[in-house]
């Protein structure tokens, strides 16, 4: 284990007694391959804690993660939380947190895949929708239409593959928006695309991506 390693990885008791333990480095060594920054890690492994003590208190197997076990601890333990000790709560970190675990048991072979139609693009844009709503507040409308121009720009860099900020350059943005600028009549339109593309790579720097260029491209 490298000093960056040995900087982000300092699991609780928590996920120390879970059966999450043997996955701990995993998910952390994985964590650093994508660039996500000490600050951005040890939340994330907060939040596995958290996590991993009302999994053990439910006494489920490894085998059993999927989205829906994810969304029980989301929407029925999360709002009622009562854990003594001091723990991650914020649902939007979590989420994320849970999501990328998700990723890494799979990438593995640990779990099975996701849902029949659920692609990498798919779950992404879940949890930018789930963002807008809890963290930015925004109407179902806008939200719609900000996902359907994500979508647009995500599906046409990555169609079915993982999601890597990183391998998006300036110049693609720059293609994107002159591309779909010719289907738009009115500035204002054209306005609204930019803003979704600004959206969601703020977005994104809540998982450390380095955005600065992509956001600057942005006319």
């Amino acid at each position: 284990m490298n000093a960056t390693e040995r900087l982000c990885c300092k699991p609780s008791g928590w996920l120390l007694e879970s059966p999450f333990e043997p996955y701990v480095d995993t998910l952390t060594r994985y964590l650093i391959g994508q660039r996500y920054s000490a600050n951005t890690i040890t939340p994330y492994l907060g939040g596995m804690a958290h996590f991993a003590r009302w999994f053990s208190e439910q006494a489920l197997s490894i085998s059993q993660i999927d989205e829906a076990i994810v969304a029980q601890f989301l929407d029925r333990h999360l709002p009622r939380c009562n854990c003594t000790r001091p723990v991650r709560k914020s649902r939007h970190e979590l989420s994320a947190t849970l999501s990328t675990l998700l990723s890494v048991l799979r990438a593995d072979g640990i779990i099975a895949g996701p849902a029949v139609g659920m692609t990498p693009v798919d779950e992404e844009l879940r949890r930018y929708d789930e963002h807008m709503d809890q963290v930015r507040g925004l109407a179902p409308t806008t939200r719609r239409l900000c996902l359907h121009i994500v979508q647009r720009f995500l599906l046409e860099r990555f169609g079915r593959r993982p999601v890597v900020i990183s391998r998006i350059k300036p110049e693609a943005v720059r293609q994107f928006i002159a591309k779909q600028s010719e289907q738009y009549q009115t500035p204002t339109s054209i306005g609204t695309l930019i803003s979704a593309l600004r959206g969601y790579f703020r977005f994104r720097t809540i998982y450390g991506d380095q955005v600065h260029g992509l956001i600057g491209a942005l006319p």
